[in-house]
């Protein structure tokens, strides 16, 4: 074998006697290879990239098009509304003046008060904010026969008639633009009497210039006759031959012409503007092309970059996907918190929030600023801030308590969120709502004294039951020695009264322990008049009940109840006697029973669960006094509330009243009207639905 022999290397493998030349040789065609396949897929895919561009820009600069071709005319059509406007308002006047049967005297020699009238109608049309001035002529060359200034006042007659308007022979009106100024010009009667008028169309013109913006404009008469023209060196003849026979805008190759007709003169406004859609187009497509760019440059980047650089993207790759599930799993965190939870940097915007949140404060909560976002919250928003404030400055938490001008109670809890260089860069704000808690803590406080009070009725039932008992039993034999001796009278009735009302303590000590444990008692079917009656069977006796007027309203006959005649009783006596204690022992006690269906109501506020019967039976005890403060009418069946002096009164007959009524089912009402009166109405099921 001739030529120089082969040698190995470290490694075991074959290696040429001039490594660089040989393995460069074999290793050559296939990078040409790679090279050739990936500069022909980078060609393919720049070829693609610039037809789909291409289509791109051609349909993108279509709807551009015919979106501004819209919009100039709908700009230009505004403008030319206004000034069509003022056009109509010249031709009003030309045709308020002709109708007026003084105009017509012209044609003769008109008399001293056709002149006046005549006068008078000028005059009040020179009243129109719009008129600058009027002239009226007997005929074209002659002095004017009256003129008029902008404020109305009469011009001097003219002495000569010089450059004085006139109108063809055949014309009746006839309206032209000088200096922003619509001159008009209009014959009346069959005579050649000439109106001449000048109305500001300044603002109009203004207006249209506007809206023209780089453009041109032209406006001339239907007949041809060039009005005004903008800006200078602008050939409106040539402009206005290129009119549309309608009120329409189409694209030209210099830009888009609008013609538009204007009032009943029938001028005519064409317009020629340039178009903006290619920057437009290159404003809406430049970002995407240059990401497309981008995106081809990153390409080449990565096909010849190698290896080396395909790890680096997919480390990037990698990179984003583990940073993506960090942020959802982050959201993910704050949206599993069932109250407010929020973000604020240190000028106080939202940065973040929770789903909570945005469910309550709007989708578009995050970079909105936290004082116009939470503003409901609280009627006090600086104090509220003062407190992120604090936490931003001291890096210590912040807890606050406020309540919203709707009653709901918030929770606020703010912890500092620290930077790399240990400054506080954000507060996390969490937000609880409070106000069910703080409604369930009252009804608890209240359980808890109703349960105080069941406690104190007891002891006051062990207490008061032995003397009670003494009583009663005294009073029974005093009843019997009476009827032994003196047999029946007024002394017998009396001592029964005794008897009865020593029962009925034992009853009201009875009924403080129902308050506050539930008991059925004795249930029966009665009709209602036996409780009203026996209440007023007490009353009567009273010395304040004496000097009342007591009016009862109770049908026969009576509409019946089931539950315990007793308690009922109890309950009426409890309203009549702080009905009485209302009027002072002076005005009139309206007694009332009625039986109502399931979907009628009683007037004023329900206290109470409503009733769901088909029929109830509602037993009412108004009086006239002074009536009940709205602050006081929230609680007059809390126990122990009073308004009574010390001594009068301890502030358990509603409680208790209540309690029984709630026992049989019913519910109370109350309307009171301060001067007026209170009424008390007890809404009860009627027997066959107690039952």
């Amino acid at each position: 074998m001739t030529g120089q022999p082969s040698s190995t290397g470290p490694s075991g493998r074959w290696q040429a006697p001039h490594p660089g030349l040989p393995a460069e040789a074999e290793g050559e065609a296939p990078a040409r290879r790679g090279r050739g396949w990936f500069a022909f897929t980078v060609l393919l895919l720049v070829a693609l990239l610039v037809l789909l561009f291409a289509q791109l820009f051609r349909e993108t600069r279509e709807l551009l098009t015919q979106e501004e071709v819209q919009r100039r005319h709908q700009e230009l059509s505004q403008a030319a509304r206004n000034l069509s406007r003022r056009l109509d308002d010249a031709y009003q006047i030309a045709a308020d003046v002709s109708d007026d049967p003084e105009a017509r005297a012209l044609d003769a020699e008109p008399t001293l008060a056709q002149f006046q009238a005549l006068h008078a109608a000028l005059t009040d049309v020179a009243k129109e904010p719009a008129v600058l001035s009027l002239t009226l002529r007997a005929a074209p060359g002659e002095p004017p026969l009256l003129a008029f200034r902008r404020d109305g006042s009469s011009d001097p007659p003219l002495a000569g008639a010089q450059g004085t308007p006139s109108l063809p022979p055949a014309a009746r009106v006839r309206c032209d633009l000088e200096a922003g100024r619509i001159v008009l010009l209009a014959r009346l009667g069959r005579a050649q009497a000439l109106l001449s008028a000048k109305l500001d169309a300044t603002a109009e013109l203004e207006q249209i210039a506007a809206a023209v913006g780089e453009g041109s404009f032209a406006l001339a008469t239907d007949a041809g006759d060039l009005l005004a023209a903008g800006p200078l060196g602008v050939d409106g003849l040539g402009l206005v031959s290129q009119t549309l026979r309608d009120d329409r805008s189409r694209l030209e190759p210099n830009g888009v012409l609008t013609s538009l007709r204007l009032g009943r003169p029938r001028w005519r406004l064409v317009v020629l503007t340039p178009t903006k859609t290619t920057s437009r187009l290159i404003a809406q497509l430049g970002p995407t092309m240059a990401l497309a760019a981008g995106v081809l440059a990153l390409t080449l980047v990565i096909g010849l970059g190698g290896a080396e650089a395909r790890a680096r993207a997919g480390y990037l790759q990698q990179s984003l996907s583990v940073s993506a599930r960090q942020e959802a799993f982050l959201q993910g965190v704050f949206d599993a918190i069932t109250d407010v939870l929020v973000v604020v940097d240190r000028e106080l915007k939202v940065v973040r929030a929770n789903r909570v949140a945005r469910k309550r404060y709007g989708k578009n909560l995050v970079g909105q600023a936290y004082a116009d976002l939470f503003r409901e919250r609280s009627d006090d928003v600086a104090r509220e801030a003062a407190g992120l404030h604090q936490v931003l400055d001291s890096g210590l938490p912040h807890y606050a308590e406020l309540e919203s001008p709707q009653g709901t109670v918030w929770e606020l809890s703010q912890f500092p969120i620290f930077a790399a260089d240990g400054r506080v860069g954000g507060v996390v704000e969490y937000a609880r709502d409070v106000t069910q808690m703080r409604q369930l803590r009252v009804q608890l406080v209240q359980s808890e004294k109703l349960s105080t009070l069941g406690e104190m009725a007891a002891g006051i039932a062990h207490e008061i039951n032995n003397p009670v008992g003494v009583i009663s039993m005294f009073a029974q034999l005093l009843v019997e020695e009476i009827e032994g001796s003196l047999g029946a009278g007024d002394a017998l009735e009396k001592a029964r009264m005794i008897e009865e009302q020593a029962t009925a303590v034992g009853d009201i000590v009875k009924n403080l322990l129902r308050f506050a444990r539930k008991s059925e008692g004795e249930r029966q079917t009665f009709p209602i008049e036996n409780s009203l009656e026996r209440a007023l069977k007490i009353v009567r006796h009273q010395k304040m009940a004496r000097e009342l007027e007591i009016v009862q309203d109770v049908p026969a006959p009576s509409p019946a109840v089931t539950g315990d005649e007793a308690q009922l009783a109890q309950v009426i006596l409890n309203l009549i006697v702080n009905a009485t204690h209302a009027m002072n022992g002076q005005g009139t006690l309206r007694l009332e029973v009625r039986q109502a269906s399931g979907s009628e109501e009683p007037p004023g506020r329900r206290f109470g669960d409503a009733i769901q019967a088909p029929r109830r039976v509602w037993v009412s005890v108004a009086d006239t006094g002074g009536g009940i403060e709205g602050v006081n009418l929230e609680r007059v069946f809390e126990p122990f509330f009073t308004t009574k002096s010390v001594g009068e009164g301890t502030g358990l007959g509603l409680s208790v009243s209540f309690g029984i009524v709630r026992e049989h089912g019913g519910c109370i009402w109350v309307d009171s009207e301060l001067g007026v009166g209170t009424r008390f109405t007890l809404d009860l099921p009627a027997a066959a639905e107690a039952e």
